[in-house]
């Protein structure tokens, strides 16, 4: 399943650089959930099929990392 969200350059605004002039606060709580988050690439070619498939792996492996935090 494709996924990355280093791909999409997701960072808090405080680190991206476009937001560098405006000189944003630092936000904890906004740099701990791009650190929590899956960026999944769905195309105009994937069917329900695979939208369902990618979901069952999700909540699978979403799981087991709760499973393994525990």
């Amino acid at each position: 399943m494709p996924n990355s969200v280093g791909t999409f350059g997701l960072c808090a605004a405080p680190l991206h650089p476009a937001c560098r002039l405006l000189d944003p606060a630092p936000c904890p709580a906004a740099a701990d959930r791009l650190d929590r988050l899956l960026a999944v690439v769905v195309g105009a070619k994937d069917t329900e099929a695979d939208l369902r498939a990618y979901a069952r792996i999700i909540q699978k492996e979403a799981l087991a990392w709760t499973e393994q935090s525990t």
